[in-house]
């Protein structure tokens, strides 16, 4: 996370410089912007700033599009006001955090659970001997969070309506279900371990189970823990590979959101379509030699043809299971194409933000 900060008085300028400091100390990507007649030479030399020809509702709409956290040091309604007309929802804003300037109070404004916005807070107040001013009502009183659990786990929210309904749920004391399909040390409070009214599923999957109750309202929370084993022939049009794998994907019954890279045999490390539907989706890559490949233990479906032109029979199943996980989709081709999956093993750990790979 890139972080900004700005101040106004000379004040605020004392610990703006504090918080530069701060976060230049720890390797953080810090911009600070102090007004000219308070920035010190030796601030300016060691990367500190004025805002030059950008008024204050530019530069507040830079580091919207940019995802930058924002610190405002200085009245709550000078955010407010910079930050207004640029909110979209919780969901897509940055965290934005206003200090006053006697550093006795530090107060997260927007994005407090997704974007982070309520653990900064709390980082700061304690750098700088500050309250923490938290008003989220599922912190006030010691809720379960599900958006906090989610950003915090690197779940995938796939219903934001359904997520804010099962928040005010568990604000009115009514009990959630929570399913997982990955092993979990535990249950949240307020969640019970079978399917309820409003219910929190961990899954991969990309539907919800048929032999689930009826009239069941569900969230599903996705884990990016599938790797696509990829082969092609040399330049399949993009098209083309992105219709298969979304086929693929639909018979297994896979959510698109699960997916985290792509990986094949090294000799399609150029090939445009795979570079291509990487970029389009945010996908790690990663490429194998055939030699690499050769190692990854599995029973595998081998083709002379394929081990003729590549080094090994078996590109796309070896591929998505050569970084570890279990196989879920076997080879499938068509057109050109050859695509497999593997998920990673996973574990949830409730009380940290330990979900994660093992």
């Amino acid at each position: 996370m890139k972080l900004a900060v700005i101040c106004f008085t000379k004040k605020g300028a004392l610990i703006g410089r504090r918080l530069y400091t701060y976060f230049k100390a720890q390797g953080v990507d810090c911009e600070a912007c102090v007004p000219e007649r308070f920035l010190e030479q030796d601030w300016k030399a060691d990367g500190m700033k004025n805002r030059g020809k950008e008024n204050l509702a530019q530069w507040s709409g830079r580091q919207f599009s940019e995802k930058n956290a924002m610190i405002f040091i200085g009245a709550a309604g000078i955010a407010v006001r910079a930050a207004a007309p640029w909110i979209r929802d919780k969901f897509a804003d940055p965290p934005v955090i206003v200090i006053d300037e006697t550093a006795r109070f530090v107060i997260p404004l927007l994005s407090g659970h997704v974007g982070g916005a309520n653990e900064l807070a709390c980082e700061l107040a304690a750098f700088l001997g500050a309250v923490p001013v938290i008003t989220t009502a599922t912190d006030r009183n010691g809720l379960f969070a599900v958006d906090l659990f989610a950003a915090g786990n690197g779940l995938v929210l796939t219903d934001r309506k359904m997520a804010r309904e099962i928040s005010a749920r568990i604000l009115e004391g009514k009990t959630v279900g929570f399913i997982s399909d990955f092993p979990t040390d535990g249950v949240p409070e307020g969640c019970a371990p079978y399917w309820q009214e409003y219910t929190i599923w961990i899954t991969i999957k990309d539907r919800l189970p048929k032999e689930m109750p009826q009239g069941i309202k569900v969230l599903r929370l996705v884990p990016r823990a599938v790797t696509l084993g990829v082969g092609c022939r040399k330049g399949i049009p993009f098209p083309v590979l992105k219709e298969r794998v979304d086929a693929c994907l639909k018979e297994a019954k896979i959510a698109p959101e699960a997916v985290k890279r792509l990986a094949s045999v090294d000799r399609k490390k150029e090939e445009l379509a795979i570079l291509q539907l990487a970029k389009e989706r945010g996908l790690e890559l990663c490429f194998y030699t055939a030699e690499e490949l050769a190692l990854v233990q599995g029973d595998f479906k081998e083709s002379e043809f394929v081990r003729e032109t590549v080094g090994i029979g078996n590109v796309c199943e070896r591929a998505a299971c050569a970084g570890g996980g279990r196989l879920i989709l076997k080879k499938r081709t068509g057109e050109g194409t050859a695509v497999a999956a593997a998920c990673k093993a996973l574990d949830v750990i409730l009380c940290e933000k330990g979900f994660g790979e093992r």
